[in-house]
Formats: C-alpha cells, sequence, structure tokens
C-alpha cells in the first residue's frame, strides 16, 4: 500500500508540471493508438511531437529487467506538453505497455484513468515508482522545459 501511494504521489507531481489539460484523444493516443501505429508502421499523429525525457533500466530482486522510457507528447502548434506517455518494458515477457500521465487540471475522469490505469498496468510497483522518483528528485523544477531537461539516459 505504501509503494501504491508513493507512486501516486509521483504521479501528481509529475501531473503539475504539464501546461495544459490533457484531452480524452490525447490519452486514447497515449494508451492505445501509439502502440497501433507503431506495430502499423504509420506516422506521428498530426499536430504532435513526441520527446523523449528519460530511459531508465531497473533490475527487480526477481532478476527481472524492467525499462521504462518517459516522453511528452507536445503539442506542436503551441508547443504546451499535452501529457507524459511512459513505455514500459519487462524485458521478460517482451510486451510493451503504455501509460499516461495527463495534466492534474485535466478532466477528473481522465485523472482517475490514469491513476487506475498506470497503478495496476506495471508488474513491480517497486520499479515504476523508483523511476517516477529518480525522474522527480534529478530535475523537479525543468521538468516542463521538453526537450532541453538534462536527464542522463541509459543504455
Amino acid at each position: 500500500m505504501k509503494k501504491a501511494l508513493l507512486s501516486v504521489l509521483a504521479i501528481f507531481i509529475i501531473y503539475s508540471t504539464t501546461k495544459a489539460q490533457t484531452t480524452l484523444e490525447e490519452y486514447n493516443y497515449v494508451t492505445k493508438g501509439y502502440k497501433t501505429q507503431l506495430e502499423s508502421g504509420l506516422d506521428m499523429k498530426k499536430g504532435y511531437e513526441l520527446k523523449q525525457i528519460h530511459k531508465r533500466m531497473l533490475t527487480g530482486k526477481d532478476g527481472v529487467n524492467r525499462q521504462f522510457t518517459m516522453f511528452a507528447l507536445v503539442r506542436s502548434a503551441d508547443k504546451s506538453v499535452a501529457c507524459y506517455m511512459v513505455k514500459y518494458q519487462n524485458l521478460s515477457e517482451n510486451k510493451d505497455k503504455y501509460m499516461c500521465i495527463p495534466d492534474n487540471a485535466s478532466d477528473a475522469s481522465i485523472l482517475n484513468k490514469a491513476i487506475a490505469d498506470n497503478i495496476f498496468l506495471v508488474d513491480s510497483a517497486n520499479a515504476y515508482t523508483q523511476f517516477l522518483a529518480e525522474i522527480i528528485a534529478s530535475n523537479s523544477k525543468t521538468i516542463k522545459e521538453v526537450p532541453s531537461i538534462g536527464f542522463t539516459q541509459d543504455k
């Protein structure tokens, strides 16, 4: 329970760094559409850019490597951050999962959906919490300055 609360706290801190409300269309694109786009070889969603801002590989106590990559979904027209996408990979399963961290001013239904989806989507709350905590601790004041954030990326 403590880990789940830390994850929720981390998500709300990241929420506060976006500049505009996340729409349901943007939420669905991040959680479902982006994966479909990659699998089908389609172009990026018109009117948006995806900026990678942090990547980290973590090995759990179970010996499983998990990779987390955070992206900002940026609206091309005004360069505002619509939301953040976390790509989660459990490397032993070779499956990718996509989570959305919407703006904190978004509709309550989107915020509630994100919390419910994100908490139960990963198989290691420890790893997800550590990943989010690293992002917050490393540069929390400049996270909204995409793309020049200054995070280091692990290969």
